[in-house]
């Protein structure tokens, strides 16, 4: 959409206005709670939109965990060795990085045992017949005084169409995962 310009005595109209806000931002897509080491999200991702934001609120964690994503076409993962990333873990006083060219899923984050976080993670056209790209950044802790970040990026080297994901923490945790689709211009 073109942007318009007003000059100095026209009015902004409803219709505008409307157009304005109804390209542009995020757009709610799904939103689940769990309580449980893996969680599955199907048919989140559409030729509606391109790329997506996903937070992964986690509110409780039984034991240290280093979730990964696998997508997911149907109800069935992708594994494989076409998954590559890298990242870096920034804890207080130290840096150390972590990757893979060839890997069966991607590191997204790292949670601590009893520890609240918030992972965000954006996907860049997962259902589009090209790589699949992804970013993220967690926050969280291993106590309540010790903070940490995590930030990683990658792709999945295939053109595969995907619609769902899977988020997989190896212990159990309880929180929340949103979905949100971005807005074509």
């Amino acid at each position: 959409m073109a942007v318009k310009t007003f000059t100095t005595g026209e009015v902004l109209t409803a219709s505008d206005t409307n157009t304005y806000l109804a390209n542009a931002g995020l757009v709610y897509i799904t939103s689940t709670t769990f309580n449980q080491s893996t969680v599955n999200i199907n048919s989140c991702f559409t030729a509606t939109y391109d790329n997506y934001r996903v937070l992964i609120e986690v509110a409780t964690i039984t034991g240290n965990v280093v979730p990964v994503i696998q997508m997911r076409t149907g109800l069935t993962n992708t594994g494989g060795t076409a998954y590559v990333y890298s990242g870096a873990d920034f804890l207080p006083g130290s840096v150390s990085s972590q990757g893979s060219t060839g890997a069966a899923s991607w590191r997204v984050a790292a949670h601590s045992s009893g520890a609240a976080g918030m992972d965000v993670i954006e996907f860049y056209n997962p259902y589009a017949a090209k790589y699949t790209g992804f970013t993220s950044v967690t926050q969280g802790s291993y106590t309540p005084d010790s903070r940490f970040l995590v930030m990683a990026g990658g792709y999945l080297a295939n053109t595969t169409s995907y619609d769902g994901f899977s988020w997989q923490a190896g212990a159990t945790c309880t929180g929340t995962i949103t979905v949100y689709g971005y807005r074509k211009a």
